[in-house]
């Protein structure tokens, strides 16, 4: 439930016809979302591989949520076509 993918909850029926403790509330705790850095050796690394290969397309996923304007500047810069992922679909628009 916290990685946002789907999830079963499954209670006993006997756990589910229980009354609710007192005091109980239900509020649901959201976890903020991990910010994943890449280490600067790699980024070099990306950086040479994309400088020195054609042919470049960019398999988008959830990952670029909130980064569409920057997505696709990059794309137009490398001149690289976009795909999304199925979870990416809501997060990338294809023109």
């Amino acid at each position: 439930m916290l990685n946002r993918g789907v999830s079963v909850v499954v209670l006993p029926g006997d756990v589910a016809l229980k009354p609710a403790p007192e005091g109980a509330t239900t509020h649901w705790y959201h976890a903020p979302q991990p910010v994943v850095t890449p280490e600067e050796e790699e980024l070099r690394k990306l950086a040479q591989l994309l400088r020195y290969s054609s042919n470049i397309a960019l398999m988008c996923g959830s990952g670029c949520a909130g980064a569409h304007k920057e997505l696709v500047e990059f794309a137009g810069k490398i001149k690289a076509p976009i795909v999304h992922a199925l979870r990416g679909k809501e997060h990338v628009e294809l023109r």
